[in-house]
Order: C-alpha cells, then sequence, then structure tokens
C-alpha cells in the first residue's frame, strides 16, 4: 500500500517513511531488494534534513526570497502548507485573459505537430508532478516515446527494475514516484540530460537531449520536464537563451513549451490556460512559453493539500500511541 502522509492508496512500488507530528511524508522508489541498501541513503541525514527544515519554516523567519532546500524538501515530505507563504510570492501572481478552452484537448492538439513538448514546474510543488490534467499520460498514449527531467542521474537510463533515489533526486516525491513508475511500466525511455561546459548548463543540456534522444532516434518524440525559467523560449530583456531555445536550434524541432509556474488561479477554480499573468516579482513573461497553465491556489485540510484527495489519496487517522506532544516523531 502507499501511504503519504495520513493518506494512503494501494500501490505496491513505493517504501514510505512517515514523519508523524510534524506531518511530512517521504517515499522511495525502491523494491525489497533495496531495503537494507543504508549505504546508499544516509537514514541519519535524512532525519537531520527533515526536522531542520521543519525548524527553518517554522521559525517565523523564512525568507521567501530564496528557495532553498528546506523549501523543497517539505514539498517533497507533503507539507505544503508550510510554504504558503514562498507559494504565494513565487507562484501567487495574478493570472489575466483565463480561456475557457479545454486544457488538455488544446495541449493535445498542439502536440500533434510536434515531436518535442517542454513543460515546466517548481520544484517545491508537487502539484506540478502530478500530471493534474492527465498530459503526460495522454502523450503517451498518443506516441511520445521518451521522458527527461531536469535532475535525472545517469543512472536511471540503464536501471533494471524499480527507480532508486540516487537516480533522480525528486523521486523521494511520492507523487513524482508514480508518475515514474507508469512510465516505466509504459515502455517510455527515461533520459538524463542534466550537464555543464564552456558554453554553460542551458547548452549542456540542450545538447544532450539531442545527442541521447534525436541521434539515436531520429523518429523519437519527447517530452521534457524543467524547473522554472528553462523552459522558456525566450526571457524578455534577457539576451541569453535558455534551454529550451537552445534546443530548438539544436534539433531543428518547434516544441511546445508550456509554463506552469506564472500564476495561480482563485481557490476552487479549475486548472486552465491563461493569456498572461501580472506578477509581483517586477518581471514579465514576455512570451517566454507557447502557453501558460496555471492551477488553482491550494487549500488545505488537516495540513494536507486537498488536490491530492482529488487524485485519489484517502485519509488515514494516526494512531495517537505513535505520536509524541513534544516533537515530530519518524515511522
Amino acid at each position: 500500500m502507499r501511504l503519504t502522509l495520513g493518506l494512503v492508496t494501494p500501490v505496491s512500488m513505493l517504501r514510505v517513511v512517515i514523519l508523524i507530528c510534524a506531518v511530512f511524508s517521504w517515499a522511495l522508489l525502491a523494491g525489497p531488494a533495496q531495503a537494507q541498501s543504508s549505504e546508499r541513503y544516509s537514514r541519519a541525514k535524512l532525519h537531520k534534513d527533515l526536522f531542520a527544515s521543519y525548524e527553518y519554516l517554522t521559525s517565523g523567519e523564512v525568507d521567501i526570497y530564496v528557495i532553498d532546500s528546506s523549501a523543497q524538501f517539505a514539498g517533497l515530505m507533503g507539507r505544503e502548507d508550510l510554504l504558503s507563504e514562498i507559494y504565494a510570492f513565487w507562484l501567487g501572481s495574478g493570472c489575466t485573459d483565463i480561456s475557457e478552452a479545454p486544457p488538455l484537448e488544446t495541449l493535445l492538439e498542439a502536440a500533434d505537430d510536434t515531436q518535442i513538448m517542454i513543460l515546466n514546474e517548481a520544484h517545491m510543488m508537487p502539484l506540478h508532478r502530478a500530471d493534474p490534467i492527465g498530459l503526460i499520460a495522454a502523450l503517451v498514449e498518443r506516441g511520445f516515446t521518451h521522458y527527461a527531467y531536469e535532475s535525472f542521474s545517469d543512472s536511471i537510463m540503464t536501471r533494471e527494475g524499480e527507480i532508486l533515489t540516487e537516480d533522480v533526486y525528486y523521486s523521494n516525491d511520492p507523487i513524482h514516484g508514480r508518475l515514474l513508475t507508469f512510465l516505466k511500466d509504459a515502455g517510455v525511455k527515461l533520459v538524463a540530460y542534466e550537464g555543464s561546459g564552456p558554453d554553460g548548463r542551458e547548452a549542456a543540456q540542450a545538447q544532450a537531449l539531442v545527442e541521447r534522444v534525436f541521434t539515436e532516434d531520429e523518429a523519437a518524440r519527447l517530452i521534457v520536464v524543467a524547473g522554472w525559467a528553462h523552459a522558456y523560449e525566450h526571457i524578455e530583456g534577457f539576451a541569453g537563451q535558455m534551454m529550451a531555445s537552445r534546443l530548438k536550434d539544436l534539433s531543428g524541432v518547434d516544441p511546445v513549451t508550456i509554463q506552469q509556474t506564472g500564476c495561480s488561479l482563485s481557490r476552487g477554480a479549475s486548472t486552465a490556460l491563461v493569456g498572461g499573468y501580472e506578477t509581483n516579482r517586477g518581471m514579465s513573461d514576455g512570451g517566454a512559453t507557447d502557453f501558460l497553465l496555471a492551477h488553482p491556489a491550494l487549500t488545505f485540510t488537516n495540513h494536507r493539500p486537498n488536490w491530492r484527495r482529488v487524485v485519489g489519496d484517502l485519509d488515514v487517522q494516526i494512531p495517537d500511541a505513535l505520536k509524541l506532544e513534544t516533537e515530530p516523531v519518524l515511522i
């Protein structure tokens, strides 16, 4: 079964550690064969990082201008409620020109004319990895053959069996774990594309994608997920090229680019395509991507975001005997 902090749904691929009281959740995409793999990930470090993240985010001294590992940790652990101020600053801009066009059908129509779909995400926002409108699943059904994710390690490309945490940092997010399990079961090839070089990270990423996907298979169809501005085709007032723009030049393929980090809709609204946003950060999207996909602002019940219930997670009562009054407990 799959536990995600007071939530449970039946899946056999995930082992879970739950942080009660602090109400974190942690999932590992490792099978029974890796049960003793303490050398792969230090449990002591896991506990330390969890507690440090919780302590910082509840200190009242959070720097909303900085998205650090503490914020990402809280998102991975399912405690998005601790990130409300950070979400409001980075993702809370007001959306404009909300479209009535169905987002999934619109994006799939655009996908029919390209070999490359690029989506961005905010790494501290698991919702962006939840495939909330079913786009990635639908792209696979329509013949997309490769999935490239920003933080994949090269080891993921040759991994047989279950994915390990050493293969991708964000597999520690159980939401992403579900997606990766689906992709592997569907026969989609997972592609690592991180890199650096004399021309910078953006160029190295684009070069890796061309070499590892289209050099081997000219007919491949590729889904790329990248953080924030890596998915931009251009940035207003910035002369440099981001990964998406460089990939377009190197591959000769005009990708469909989708931004999820521009703004948030009002609570209770449905995910929609929007024409733009009024930023509270002094920046403009400037048409940086082909589409802006906006999600509603998060709402919470018992510290848990309600969108997790929408995707099938169920509330589970934690026994009082497992709780402590003065400090968090890992189980």
